[in-house]
């Protein structure tokens, strides 16, 4: 979705159709505007009495943890650094009595800053296999 148009864009627009003479389809080429926003704008002037743009555009539901609960996430990442995702939620909940999701705690820790390394006791990485004729296995130029 692109960007509102102008308040003052909107009200020249309903103007020119008011005053009569033109169609709808006129008015919104000569504004180069769709004629389904001239339509919108028209039919909100006639309901509402307002063509200004609706604000309310928000992505998703508004975050839970407000600047105080940062706050403390911070210091308990300070303190609880190897800390999994889960475990911030059950501190986090313990000390401010808000209960989050990992993926919340993993998106505000993003927020702050911080960046999340994969602990030291992670299993290691399988080496691949040993190839059978390695460059150490007789001679130069033999075949074992």
């Amino acid at each position: 979705m692109g960007k509102a148009l102008s308040v003052q864009l909107r009200e020249r627009a309903v103007a020119a159709y008011r005053v009569g003479g033109r169609t709808q389809a006129e008015v919104a080429q000569l504004f180069q505007i769709g004629e389904a926003s001239l339509r919108r704008w028209l039919r909100r002037e006639r309901e509402t009495g307002d063509m200004a743009p609706i604000v309310d555009f928000r992505r998703g539901p508004a975050r839970k943890m407000g600047a105080e609960h940062m706050a403390c996430l911070e210091e308990i990442l300070a303190t609880n650094s190897d800390a999994t995702n889960d475990e911030l939620v059950e501190l986090l909940a313990e000390r401010t009595g808000l209960t989050v999701s990992a993926s919340s705690i993993s998106r505000a820790i993003a927020r702050l800053g911080w960046t999340r390394k994969k602990s030291h006791l992670s299993p290691p990485r399988p080496s691949p296999p040993a190839s059978k004729h390695s460059a150490r296995s007789g001679r130069h130029g033999e075949r074992p």
